[in-house]
């Protein structure tokens, strides 16, 4: 065979391998693959929340409580028990729409405690730190669950503003008590209907 014809069978081989891979290597686009749709709204919230001097955030104080509240006679604590140092926090509404009737409720979230996810965690970093005590929201005598409506705050229509008084109190979810620091840190919604 011709040397040159071999010579250029290779060239046209080469040039036809060089260009085949130069197809598989293209990028492939998938138009209108998919669609993401995006909703809200822009509303004029009926009332404005207030706490006094720190706007909507506050901070509650409990009284200190001593250990042997929790421990009776018998030395022992079972779960459950509060702490019988009810400290009184108020949320305000204030600026409200006069024309009409505000029904509202407030509603706590929070780090549930481990042993009861009803109450607020003990998330102090201090040392030491009280162990199996959270922090239990009360709506007047009815002890509130994290993530659980209270009752209606109502203020009529002509008002442009009320109030919601609740509680909180050192709460025992175990029974192993100790004494030492206790925090937790609760955010709410506030909900209008």
């Amino acid at each position: 065979m011709d040397t040159q014809k071999i010579k250029s069978r290779v060239l046209i081989s080469a040039v036809g391998l060089i260009l085949s891979t130069q197809v598989f290597a293209a990028d492939i686009v998938v138009t209108d693959a998919g669609k993401v749709q995006f909703k809200g709204n822009v509303v004029d919230s009926p009332c404005v929340v207030s706490a006094g001097n720190q706007g909507a955030d506050l901070t509650v104080t409990l009284t200190d409580v001593p250990l042997t509240q929790f421990y009776g006679a018998g030395s022992s604590v079972t779960a459950g028990i509060a702490g019988n140092h009810k400290e009184t926090f108020t949320i305000n509404m204030e600026q409200c729409n006069p024309t009409d009737i505000q029904s509202i409720t407030f509603t706590f979230k929070g780090t549930p405690d481990t042993n009861d996810t009803t109450v607020l965690k003990n998330t102090s970093t201090a040392t030491p730190a009280a162990v199996d005590v959270g922090i239990a929201i009360y709506d007047g005598s009815t002890k509130l669950n994290l993530n659980q409506a209270s009752s209606v705050l109502t203020i009529p229509s002509g008002e442009t503003e009320g109030h919601k008084d609740f509680q909180a109190d050192y709460y025992t979810t175990g029974t192993g008590v100790t004494k030492g620091a206790v925090d937790a840190v609760a955010t709410f919604d506030v909900t209008f209907s």
